[in-house]
């Protein structure tokens, strides 16, 4: 496709907020590299300014924007190649900026890690294909190091000759002694989402995706705490975040365009199983995890709940959430470790045939873990920064390694040098250990 000539490269939409302000100025520091021509967007001129003067003594083009606005977006939207909405939760706005960059011609990258959400906008992928446009939510710590994690690991059977068929990752938040802080807009968009769990179930039900075959040995979702003692040696408790989501929609998407295309499927990645879960240090760790997620479980049903929740996210996280967000000694103490048991066979196999399910038992594994800096304000714009350069440079050599229609990362990226662009960027992809299991 020809790149389009636009006034800016990047639109970072929400750079007032707790997360946009940190994508906003990572990217000022990359724009000192690669001479490229962006602009912070919001609702409000004097909180974009702060922003700008938070950043240093710089010059940023400023674009006032109100999501709610047909006009306003539809013109900020026109004014760049891609645009990086930071807006969350983006149940409320999300669709609305979506909708305006398929109109634009414009390609759109988010920060959100909202399962229902994504349902939503997944029906729009027609019309983002017919305007040759990429979407892709979930570009932050949701959910690009699991999903890209759990390419990494079935590339890395691929290239012994063999088919990975499950994988079980365990994310471990790490803190130092001043303790770790979590966005306030993340909690909050748990409570709704947790909230609309019913509207989420019709959905998927609706959407009638591709389903994925399950290769060998059904893989277990342990669904309470247990110790694992293989992989972690931590307590864990079954993540409740976008990542398995993001993990299944990916596959089922690469899924679909192998059958609509009619190719081999010994030729491609296989679908993996895929189960997450949350490490805690201690078993306190693990009961706090444990009262969080039941007061979120009990209390979203009810209006009277979810008011009691969004108004002391501290108390019922037990100090994970505040609406003042981390300090600058919390971010640099805290990083992140998601640990990828992958296990499978040593050959190449098909979808339909080769494995027995009931008795053809696993026979190779590979531990690999993703690694990396703060998750909510290092990492997450890093992800989404690193996967905007790679449209850019997708469209800019028109090479066609970035499909259009709305994707998830794995599924928009696979074929991109996402994974070695993130590696040179802080975030590790390493290899712990392999062994034969039989």
């Amino acid at each position: 496709m020809e790149s389009r000539q636009r006034k800016f490269d990047i639109l970072i939409l929400g750079a007032t907020g707790f997360t946009g302000k940190f994508v906003a100025r990572d990217l000022y520091r990359f724009t000192q590299q690669k001479g490229l021509k962006w602009a912070a967007a919001g609702r409000s001129r004097s909180k974009l300014e702060d922003t700008i003067q938070w950043i240093g003594d710089v010059q940023i083009p400023i674009v006032v924007v109100d999501v709610f606005d047909t006009a306003s977006l539809a013109a900020a939207a026109k004014s760049a190649r891609i645009l990086l909405n930071c807006i969350g939760p983006f149940r409320f706005s999300g669709s609305n900026v979506v909708a305006a960059c398929i109109a634009a011609g414009t390609d759109y990258l988010d920060i959100s890690g909202e399962p229902e959400f994504i349902e939503r906008i997944l029906a729009f992928s027609r019309d983002a294909v017919s305007a040759g446009v990429t979407v892709v939510p979930c570009c932050g710590f949701d959910s690009v190091p699991a999903d890209l994690g759990n390419l990494f690991v079935k590339q890395e059977f691929s290239k012994r000759g063999f088919t990975a068929t499950q994988v079980e990752m365990y994310i471990n938040l790490a803190h130092g002694p001043s303790g770790i802080t979590g966005n306030y807009a993340t909690y909050e968009s748990a409570v709704h989402g947790l909230a609309n769990a019913h509207a989420l179930r019709r959905l998927r039900k609706d959407a009638n995706r591709t389903p994925l075959p399950i290769i060998g040995p059904k893989l277990p979702l342990y669904g309470s705490a247990r110790f694992e003692k293989l992989f972690t040696k931590k307590w864990c408790f079954p993540f409740f975040g976008a990542d398995a989501t993001v993990v299944r929609i990916s596959q089922q998407l690469v899924e679909t365009t192998r059958r609509e295309n009619d190719l081999d499927s010994k030729a491609l990645l296989q679908p993996t199983q895929f189960n997450a879960y949350i490490s805690a240090d201690s078993i306190f760790q693990l009961f706090g995890l444990a009262f969080f997620g039941a007061s979120m479980y009990y209390l979203t049903p009810y209006k009277w709940g979810r008011k009691l929740l969004l108004a002391y996210p501290r108390f019922f996280s037990l100090g994970l959430f505040t609406k003042q967000g981390p300090s600058d000694l919390q971010l640099k103490e805290s990083a992140f470790i998601s640990t990828f048991a992958a296990k499978g066979y040593k050959k190449l196999i098909s979808q339909t045939n080769d494995v027995d399910p009931k008795n053809a038992p696993l026979e190779y594994e590979i531990v690999a873990t993703v690694a990396g800096p703060e998750s909510g304000y290092v990492t997450t714009p890093i992800c989404i920064l690193q996967c905007a350069f790679r449209i850019l440079v997708d469209r800019n050599s028109n090479t066609g390694l970035v499909p259009h229609g709305v994707l998830t990362p794995a599924a928009a990226f696979q074929k991109t040098s996402l994974i070695s662009e993130l590696v040179a960027s802080g975030i590790s992809f390493t290899i712990q250990s392999e062994k034969n299991l039989i």
